[in-house]
């Protein structure tokens, strides 16, 4: 599979803390798009972390559908 074929999610959250393995407390994992491109993705991504980029538990990622990780979320 070729690393840009799309398409693409940005996904989020809170964390409970910066080894982002556990979800804050009460907190949702946001999901933004689909993208047809990885460069729309991309700006999605860019305006989601730079709105909470002063809050060091929240990280953003962009996900290709069919990853093994957004499968897992969309459960």
């Amino acid at each position: 599979m070729d690393r840009y074929e799309g398409p693409f999610w940005v996904v989020g959250a809170e964390y409970a803390d910066t080894n982002f393995t556990r979800l804050a407390k009460g907190a949702k994992v946001e999901r933004i798009g689909p993208f047809p491109t990885y460069e729309g993705a991309y700006a999605a991504w860019q305006n989601a972390s730079w709105r909470r980029v002063d809050q060091c538990n929240v990280r953003y990622r962009i996900l290709e559908a069919g990853e093994p990780e957004l499968e897992k979320l969309a459960a």
